[in-house]
């Protein structure tokens, strides 16, 4: 599933429990099982609301996913896993 996402031209991502920005933090989204390479994949993310106001991209609320997720931004820009350690992967 991992490269059917990355081929993707873009993902979006409808939060149907955020209502707004703030709360993008407590999204269930961000702790289901295949989050991780819907969000990792793709070169580009979009979020949306459940009233489908769109939040933003991965890109510009990169801070706020790193936060919320641990995920050291480089990663999220699209750098290579391999440069990090298993230690830094797997936490």
């Amino acid at each position: 599933m991992f490269r059917w996402y990355q081929k993707a031209d873009k993902c979006y991502v409808y939060l149907v429990d955020v209502a707004k920005e703030s709360a993008l933090s407590k999204s269930e989204w961000f702790s289901q099982g295949w989050t991780l390479q819907e969000l990792l994949a793709p070169e580009k993310v979009e979020f949306y609301t459940r009233d489908g106001a769109r939040l933003g991209d991965k890109s510009s609320l990169k801070q706020q996913i790193a936060e919320i997720t641990d995920i050291p931004i480089e990663v999220l820009q699209g750098q290579s896993l391999s440069r990090f350690t298993p230690k830094e992967i797997f936490s």
